[in-house]
Parts: structure tokens; sequence; C-alpha cells
């Protein structure tokens, strides 16, 4: 390792390991693995044998705190997240809020560590609907523009896909304001209250609660109806077909008719949601879990849970 320093920013607010490292050897223009041996990884091993994020090779951090200057652990603050099942291994998931903020503020564009559990499906901050961030190379590493890396004046380096992702949620907003978008506005508000039931951002402190505390039982009840409902989706696909009577800004945002996952059985379930990269598929699913979720604390009119979520068809 010897004197090796890194001439990049150290980790932002929120910044999750891997995004550090990636920007890092995005900047110096070396492939993943390359750096990650100046920084520690035995000869031999493989990035795949280890969570960057959650639970990077012990050598892998001291040795990146050492070369770049400034150091602040992604780590520090973060006191775990609540469920059972984080997002895969290829964390796709970004808010184009969040990047524009981020341009804006002269700072590279990073994904949060936020954004990694697999129930996250929208934005804690804004409260927008996440997308997948394509450019990925075929190791599962995230490219971005140079010029974003390199902090360079160019109006025109934004990818193809970010301006059309931009594009996309500036219409759902305008669309929702208007009063045209009502039912895929109630939708996403529903994943959105599901996610922030099951779910909590890493800083957040997670406390340690009875088992007969009603935030407890709720995610309890939440997780069997995740699971159980895998049990069933397969059946969902039968008829690959999309309705005609399918709304189109409906389906812009869910995808329930992905091929995934066909050959699940027990405990692969959590190995299942794991691989769902898709957010489209990712909200088609939860939704549907979510509203085999609701009848569970009945119709009440004092029950928030049961008005959050609506019996959602494609008609």
């Amino acid at each position: 390792m010897g004197g090796l320093t890194l001439r990049v920013d150290p980790p932002y607010e929120g910044e999750s390991l891997s995004s550090v490292i990636g920007r890092a050897a995005q900047f110096y223009g070396t492939p993943l693995m390359a750096l990650l041996a100046d920084l520690g990884r035995p000869a031999g091993s493989s990035y795949r044998t280890y969570d960057l994020d959650f639970r990077p090779h012990p050598l892998i951090e001291s040795c990146i705190g050492d070369a770049v200057p400034n150091w602040r652990s992604p780590v520090d603050g973060h006191r775990g997240f609540h469920h059972w099942v984080l997002g895969s291994s290829h964390r796709t998931s970004y808010c184009v809020r969040c990047f524009e903020e981020d341009l804006a503020l002269g700072r590279t564009p990073y994904f949060r560590l936020d954004w990694a559990p697999v129930l996250v499906t929208s934005c804690w901050k804004h409260r927008v609907p996440l997308f997948n961030w394509l450019d990925v190379s075929s190791g599962g590493m995230r490219r971005l523009p140079r010029a974003w890396v390199q902090q360079t004046e160019a109006e025109d380096a934004a990818p193809s896909f970010f301006l059309e992702h931009r594009r996309k949620l500036d219409d759902l907003l305008k669309g929702i304001a208007a009063g045209t978008c009502a039912r895929i506005s109630v939708a996403l508000d529903s994943l959105d209250v599901f996610q922030r039931l099951m779910e909590k951002q890493s800083q957040d402190d997670l406390l340690v609660l009875s088992d007969d505390d009603p935030a407890v039982r709720l995610r309890e009840l939440g997780y069997e109806m995740i699971i159980s409902t895998m049990r069933f989706w397969r059946q969902q696909m039968v008829n690959r077909t999309r309705p005609a009577t399918m709304d189109e800004t409906f389906e812009a945002w869910f995808d329930p008719f992905v091929e995934y996952p066909e050959r699940v059985r027990g405990s692969c379930l959590n190995s299942a949601l794991r691989r769902a990269w898709d957010l489209g598929w990712r909200r088609s699913y939860f939704l549907f879990a979510a509203q085999a979720f609701a009848p569970q604390y009945g119709q009440g009119a004092s029950n928030p849970w049961w008005a959050a979520v609506p019996k959602l068809g494609h008609a």
C-alpha cells in the first residue's frame, strides 16, 4: 500500500462505501478490482465475496482511510436497518432530485446508503420515486459521466437516460398537481407509507423494542405478507399479455409482468428478493403485498393504514 494517496472528495453525507470507491476508481481511470487490491483486497478474492457497504473486507476501509485526506467513514453514524433483506449487490437505485442537488452544489452525484434496502423504492428526502441507474459495467460498477466525476463544466454531460428520468418525474409531478394522475399518486404514496412503516433510515436509532410492541408486530406482519405473497406471485404471471386497459401512467412506474422470480421455494424467497434489482417489479410486488397486508388491520375508519393502501387494479 505504501504512500498511496487518492485525491478525491471524502465520503459525502450518507454516501455508501461502494459509491466512494466507485467514483475514486473512475476518477483515476483504473479498474475497480485493481483499486480494491491497492486498498487491501487479498490476492485471489473477489468483491462478490463480501459486501462493500455492509461487510467490507477488514483491510479496505482502514487503507482507504489512510489514502483519502480528511476521511470520514461512511459507516460512522450507521445504526442499521430494520429489515431482513437488503438490496442486491448491484445497487442501482438513485434519486433524480438528489443527483440534481449534488450537481448544483458542485459535488459528484453519489449513491446513498439509504437507497440500498430492498423495500426502499422512493427517496426518503424528496418522497419521489427512485430510478435504476442504467450505466453499469458487466462487473456491476455504476459508471457516472466523466465530467461529473472530474467536476468539470459540461452542459451535455448528463446521460440520455438521466434526462429521460428527469422528464418522466417532472411530468408525473405536474400531472399530480393538475389532478390528472390521482390513481398513480395514491399508489406511489401507499408504497412510500409502506416503506416508512417497514424500514428506517440508517442514521435513525435502531430501538430495541419488546416483541409485543405495535411497531414490532407491524413489521412482523409486513414480513409475513411479503414472503407469503411471493408464493403466489408466479400465479399472477401466467398470462404475460399486458391488458389493453392498463393505464399508461401506471404502466410507466409499475411492471408486474416481469418474469421474476421463476424458481423460488421455501428459504430461497429471501434470496429472490435480494436479487430484485428492478424498481418497477419491486413497486408492483410490494404494492401487491401491501394490499394483502391492509386487511390484517381491518376496515375501521380510525386505522390510517387501511385508508393509505387502496385496492388498485389495472382497469
